[in-house]
């Protein structure tokens, strides 16, 4: 999500109707000693997955995104027919001038 903050809290969980929140189990500690979930745990909606060596979510998330970023640009297939489109349906002048001229 965009604007969370680093730090979920209890309120965001119950903002977004999600029961328990989940993370790896390389939570960071912070300067007071306790990690960013604590309050999380303490209530009881935590759940904690084992972190695997060398495999980090950041970096396949990233990865998928690069995978689909085509879905963004319009090949010169799908322009034409838009602009083809736009030309013949603008108006029924235009389409019914277009016809005829053909």
């Amino acid at each position: 999500m965009v604007g969370v903050d680093y730090n979920p809290s209890i309120e965001l969980l119950d903002q977004h109707n999600c029961s328990h929140s989940v993370h790896g189990d390389d939570i960071a500690i912070g300067p007071d000693g306790k990690d960013s979930y604590y309050y999380i745990k303490k209530a009881d909606r935590m759940v904690l997955v084992k972190r695997t060596e060398g495999i980090s979510t950041t970096d396949i998330v990233g990865r998928l995104l690069l995978l689909t970023k085509d879905h963004h640009f319009e090949t010169e297939n799908q322009l034409f027919k838009r602009r083809l489109s736009d030309e013949f349906c603008s108006n029924q002048e235009g389409v019914s001038n277009n016809i005829i001229n053909k």
